[in-house]
């Protein structure tokens, strides 16, 4: 087995269930099956080197190992004798920040609770979120998600106009009332908030003591095509593959409109 390879077997074993150093060091035993004495050291430092933080993706956790001094030199004393004789395969759980505890959101915390959420089957949940943007790649409009138009502005140039279809629309909406709306807005936040906007927050004093108290220009939008964030939280699978669901790159085989020749 390479060491490309064996990093990757440690760093699932890392990542997947309990973040407690007990349960990591009993997971990395099972792998090697053996409780090597560098273990616990090694999980406490993966702990102290990602606290306070979401939970890592595999590529730095690989990263970690790499940097690691006390694993590297384990890994060239012990080269031959480290042999994986158990692979970990568990679903990666979310790790929602500290701030996020309070929150009254649906407890989920993998994919397969997500889509059991969102009442869909597994397959449909990948197809939905689809994170490597295979609809982008081999277009066919059947299986695409959204349904596009462009637009001439008076300006000059052109405005895309993406509009979710029907299924995925209802996906949305459950995780903007079910999960978005429930969380609460940092105070500093005034656009698209209730109750409060960015003219309103610039009069007030917020924003260079008021000195700018004027409405923005009425064609001022944000640029056509450009990807939704993610949202709050988690770097996990689940998280990834919920931002999947209300983000889209846009279609460029879309862009193509009659008057731009």
């Amino acid at each position: 087995m390479t060491t490309s390879v064996l990093l990757k077997v440690l760093a699932n074993a890392l990542l997947s269930g309990e973040q407690e150093t007990d349960a990591i060091a009993a997971r990395l035993g099972q792998v090697l099956d053996r409780n090597w004495r560098w273990i616990r050291p090694l999980t406490r430092r993966y702990l102290e080197a990602f606290a306070g933080h979401t939970r890592p993706r595999r590529r730095e956790v690989v990263s970690f190992l790499r940097a690691d001094t006390g694993f590297t030199e384990a890994l060239h004393k012990h080269r031959h004798q480290l042999i994986v004789r158990r692979w970990i395969t568990g679903p990666e759980s979310m790790q929602p920040v500290a701030a996020a505890s309070a929150w009254p959101v649906p407890h989920i915390e993998t994919v397969a609770a997500l889509a059991e959420w969102a009442e869909l089957t597994p397959a449909e949940l990948y197809w939905f979120a689809d994170l490597k943007g295979l609809g982008y790649k081999r277009p066919q409009a059947r299986l695409e998600h959204y349904h596009y138009r462009a637009l001439e502005k008076a300006t000059g140039g052109i405005r895309l106009i993406e509009t979710p279809k029907p299924r995925l629309k209802e996906l949305q909406r459950r995780i903007l009332g079910g999960i978005l709306d429930r969380i609460p807005p940092h105070p500093a936040v005034h656009g698209f908030v209730k109750g409060r906007s960015a003219f309103r927050c610039s009069c007030r004093g917020d924003f260079a003591g008021g000195r700018f108290c004027r409405p923005p220009p009425q064609d001022t939008h944000a640029p056509s095509g450009t990807p939704a964030s993610r949202g709050p939280g988690d770097k996990s699978t689940p998280q990834r593959s919920a931002g999947g669901f209300r983000s889209t790159e846009g279609n460029p085989y879309e862009l193509r409109a009659p008057w731009s020749g």
